[in-house]
C-alpha cells in the first residue's frame, strides 16, 4: 500500500575516486510513515553501517514520533550516539559518520542532521533547504560554538584537543561517533567541540511540492541546490523514473569531478493537495 504523500523514492550510489566506499543509505515506506536517511562515513565503515542499522528502528519506535516528530528524530541522533560511543575500541576510535534523515507521515515532513549531508524540497520549482551544514569552514555559528565549548578550528577545521590539529581535524563540527574526539582515554579529557546533536526541521507538503533530495557532500559539493532541483525537473519532465533520476544525479556529480563518494536519494511526491503552503520550522 502506497503512502499518501510519497509516490515513488529511488537511490543511486558511487564509489567515485575514492578507495573505498563509505556511505550507507535507508529507505522504509509504510502506509503511515516513510523515512529516508543518508550516512556518509569518515575513518572507516563502522560508524555509517551502524547508523544505518539503527537510527531508522529508533526513530520510528519512538512514542513521539506522532505528537512531537522533531523530538523524536533529536532523541533517536542521541541514543545511536551514545549506543555507539559505548561499543568503542581502539580500531573504531576514528570510525565517525555525518547523517540526514527525513520521516513523512500523512502531509508533515519532518527532517534532522549532523555534519554536511543535506535535504532539499523541491516546492514550486525553486529549493528550500531543510537542513543545516554544520562546517566551520561555512558555518560560522558552528565555528563560535565549538571555540565556546573549549574546541579549537584550525584551517577551518575542527582540531583534536589533544594531538597536533595539522596532522588530525575533521571538516565537520558534527558528527554521530568519533570516539577519538570525544572520549577521555583519546583527549585526556579535553573537549573537541564536536557533538551528534542533530537539527531539525518541519513543513507542511503542499502540492507545489514536487520532490525531496537527500544527499551528501559529494553531490552538494559539486552543484548548488537550485542546479539539483533544476537537473532533477528536468530528468522527471523526461519520463525518468525515481531510480533514475538519483541515478543521473549521482552521474552528474561524478562528471562534474567529485572527489568523494556520492550517495543520492530521489523521492517523488504528489499527495493529496494541502489547503496551502507549509512554511519550514528550524
Amino acid at each position: 500500500m502506497q503512502h499518501q504523500s510519497v509516490l515513488e523514492v529511488g537511490v543511486a550510489s558511487d564509489q567515485g575516486i575514492r578507495s573505498s566506499m563509505e556511505d550507507e543509505h535507508v529507505t522504509v515506506v509504510e502506509p503511515e510513515v516513510c523515512f529516508f536517511g543518508i550516512y556518509d562515513g569518515h575513518g572507516g565503515r563502522q560508524c555509517a553501517e551502524y547508523v544505518r542499522s539503527r537510527l531508522h528502528k529508533i526513530t520510528l519506535a519512538h512514542e513521539c514520533l506522532k505528537t512531537a516528530p522533531r523530538k523524536a528524530i533529536s532523541d533517536a541522533f542521541a541514543q545511536v550516539e551514545r549506543e555507539f560511543l559505548g561499543q568503542n575500541t581502539n580500531d573504531m576510535s576514528s570510525a565517525g559518520c555525518v547523517c540526514a534523515a527525513a520521516v513523512v507521515q500523512g502531509s508533515v515532513l519532518t527532517v534532522g542532521n549532523v555534519g554536511d549531508c543535506e535535504v532539499v524540497l523541491a516546492r514550486a520549482g525553486q529549493p528550500v533547504l531543510l537542513t543545516v551544514k554544520h562546517n566551520p569552514s561555512c558555518n560560522d555559528a558552528e565555528a563560535t560554538r565549538v571555540k565556546k565549548a573549549g574546541g579549537c578550528i584550525f584551517n577551518c577545521r575542527v582540531g583534536h584537543p589533544r594531538l597536533n590539529p595539522r596532522m588530525c581535524s575533521l571538516a565537520v563540527s558534527r558528527a554521530v561517533g568519533d570516539a577519538g574526539f570525544k572520549l577521555e582515554e583519546y583527549t585526556n579529557g579535553k573537549p573537541s567541540g564536536i557533538i551528534a546533536v542533530a537539527d531539525t526541521s518541519e513543513v507542511l507538503l503542499a502540492k507545489e511540492d514536487a520532490f525531496l533530495i537527500l544527499a551528501c557532500d559529494g553531490l552538494w559539493d559539486t552543484m548548488s541546490y537550485a542546479e539539483a532541483v533544476e537537473l532533477a525537473t528536468a530528468y522527471v519532465a523526461s519520463g525518468a523514473d525515481a531510480n533514475s533520476v538519483a541515478d543521473q544525479l549521482v552521474g552528474e556529480a561524478l562528471r562534474r569531478g567529485t572527489r568523494d563518494n556520492v550517495t543520492a536519494i530521489f523521492v517523488r511526491l504528489g499527495g493529496p493537495a494541502q489547503a496551502g503552503l507549509g512554511d519550514a520550522e528550524k
